[in-house]
């Protein structure tokens, strides 16, 4: 109603209305509701924990998709090369690598995630940052250089994306 109680009202109203929005409890978001667990693909929506697909509804609060269709548990051995590749072999950088894709892609904003790749020249880092950004629409990646973070207007950027990927430091 902003734009109507500018033309009539005042800031006391909008403050009213807001006040009055968050005392209804019959528009309450609760925490069953709330798919903070869960990914909207183009073929429904899956669950993380019980990874059972689930409708589209506006039952669930989310607000981005991931432009692929969930297929149910696949192999990916063309993954598992590269990062055993790029882990040397050794299983807890494997895990890490499985770990870091997984963060970077739910989208559960509760706890924010930064990712840094480290390692010599030609090992992957920039084959990850763009594996990671593949699983995305390509307005949702942003491409804000980590020492530009704090310049001013610089986050203006960054409204609506999911992903921020710097890859040079």
């Amino acid at each position: 109603l902003r734009e109507e109680l500018s033309i009539n009202g005042s800031s006391k109203q909008i403050r009213s209305v807001a006040a009055a929005i968050m005392a209804e409890p019959f528009i309450e978001v609760k925490a069953d509701d709330f798919a903070a667990d869960m990914i909207c693909l183009r073929n429904g929506v899956l669950n993380l924990h019980d990874f059972q697909l689930y409708e589209h509804s506006p039952r669930y609060f989310l607000t981005w998709m991931m432009d692929v269709n969930y297929m149910g548990p696949q192999p990916c051995p063309t993954c598992d090369f590269f990062f055993e590749y790029a882990a040397g072999g050794n299983p807890v950088l494997i895990q890490r690598n499985w770990e870091a894709l997984a963060y970077a892609i739910i989208p559960d904003d509760r706890a924010k995630r930064f990712i840094l790749l480290m390692g010599l020249g030609d090992t992957g880092k920039s084959v990850w940052g763009d594996l990671a950004a593949s699983f995305f629409m390509p307005e949702a990646v942003g491409s804000v250089d980590i020492f530009h973070l704090g310049d001013r207007f610089s986050l203006s950027t960054l409204v609506y994306k999911r992903l921020n990927i710097s890859m040079d430091l």
